[in-house]
């Protein structure tokens, strides 16, 4: 009687979710400003600017400081989860040459 064929292993279907907590405070707080300016009247919207950045000049250097943070911790994070991504899928792919050959080797 044959043997019945074995599946590999695959942790494709393991991946994580793309809207998780670590990036979710960006999501929101993007998304507030942004309904917040589509919201406002027209006239408003370079009032909210002024607002923002002028209210003194050590404040206007701290909020360029915090968006290019901002973008900067994006950008970071987006690039280690590529290459965790990418680490994930060598290993897969390594672990089912693996099993492929110890799996050819027991027939």
């Amino acid at each position: 009687m044959a043997e019945p064929k074995r599946l590999i292993q695959s942790s494709a279907r393991s991946r994580p979710a793309i809207l998780t907590t670590k990036n979710l405070s960006v999501v929101v707080t993007g998304a507030v400003l942004i309904v917040a300016l589509m919201r406002a009247n027209r006239e408003d919207i370079p009032k909210i600017i002024q607002i923002l950045t002028s209210s003194d000049a050590f404040a206007a250097v701290g909020w360029t400081l915090a968006v290019v943070f901002l973008v900067g911790g994006v950008i970071f994070v987006w690039l280690l989860m590529k290459i965790r991504d990418d680490e994930v899928h060598r290993l897969t792919s390594e672990r089912d040459n693996l099993q492929s050959q110890l799996l050819a080797q027991k027939k």
